[in-house]
């Protein structure tokens, strides 16, 4: 029997238990349940942040507002986090059909469009000022492709080809002018003209890459050279990112320099584990099994999920 079967049916055992195991089941449940994640997005979360985060007068979204919700500064702008509004807008019109989330979206991938691409170097800018020049030169990987996670969203939803086209040509920008020849692996950093700034190895070029964009990507382009990308991507993680003894996988907190000699990540004498970097690595993989059938991802995300969780979740305080 499959595991998410077999996890639906001893789901169903417990509640017919009833009793205080019964309701612990009860919140099992819920979150096998697409429902209760489609109604907790659009009738708690999305609401609010329609009502709160649209800035009309600089246009797009505010990127910070106070717990009571007011605008707060500092007033630049950050595509990569205007593009997770996209993201979020994108699914909530996903979810629900209503038009003006879809709206806020809209407006959110129009406004990168017009000021967040260098139209003179490529790629996006890490930052904008308030009123959406360009505040700061460098491109680095983890707002590049942050700024392409929601985009690609909204590609899916709305078939805008002038936002593929930018996803595409920043993702082609990362597998040419970021590929180190030499020792292969991808580059961190770039200034404006796309030179090499910082050129370690970390978890958003490589697995963290395929986790959060690659994989949404190939599903909403169906393009075989992101295909290509992502197993080159996962396959270079379980090369050289990864503890031959023990399995974990490094790029998060431990890094790696340009020729992959790693430098540990220590607290108080102890050797660290990222371990939100690991469940990064097992979507990675297990989705990665999905796209291509080969069975090497499926063994080694399972086996990196099967450790994870053993020995990172506190079965008392749920987290």
């Amino acid at each position: 029997m499959e595991r998410s079967k077999m996890l639906r049916a001893l789901v169903v055992v417990l509640l017919l238990a009833g009793g205080a195991f019964g309701a612990e089941a009860r919140k099992e449940a819920a979150v096998l349940d697409g429902e209760w994640w489609r109604s907790l997005v659009v009738d708690e979360i999305i609401p609010l942040w329609y009502q709160h985060v649209p800035d009309e007068e600089h246009g797009a979204v505010y990127m910070n507002l106070s717990r009571d919700w007011q605008p707060q500064p500092p007033w630049d702008k950050v595509p990569a986090m205007i593009s997770r509004q996209v993201f979020s807008f994108s699914a909530a019109y996903l979810l629900s059909g209503e038009e003006r989330y879809l709206n806020v979206a809209r407006e959110g991938a129009e406004y990168l469009l017009q000021h967040a691409w260098d139209e003179e170097y490529g790629g996006w800018f890490d930052r904008l000022t308030q009123t959406g020049a360009p505040a700061d030169s460098t491109k680095s990987v983890p707002l590049q492709l942050y700024t392409n996670v929601g985009l690609t969203l909204y590609y899916f939803t709305t078939g805008d080809e002038r936002v593929r086209d930018r996803v595409m040509s920043s993702v082609e920008i990362r597998r040419t002018r970021g590929h180190d020849e030499q020792y292969d692996g991808y580059y961190q950093v770039f200034d404006r003209q796309l030179r090499v700034v910082d050129d370690g190895k970390k978890k958003h070029g490589h697995f963290g890459y395929v986790g959060s964009l690659a994989l949404n990507l190939y599903l909403a382009t169906r393009d075989p050279t992101v295909l290509e990308f992502e197993r080159h991507v996962m396959d270079l993680t379980m090369e050289l990112m990864t503890d031959p003894e023990k399995g974990w996988v490094y790029g998060a907190g431990s890094l790696f320099d340009r020729q992959w000699r790693r430098t540990p990540w220590w607290i108080d004498g102890v050797e660290m584990v990222h371990v939100g970097g690991q469940l990064t690595a097992c979507l990675a993989y297990l989705r990665l099994f999905h796209q291509t059938g080969d069975v090497r991802y499926r063994r080694a995300g399972e086996a990196l999920a099967s450790r994870t969780t053993a020995l990172s979740w506190n079965p008392d305080t749920g987290a």
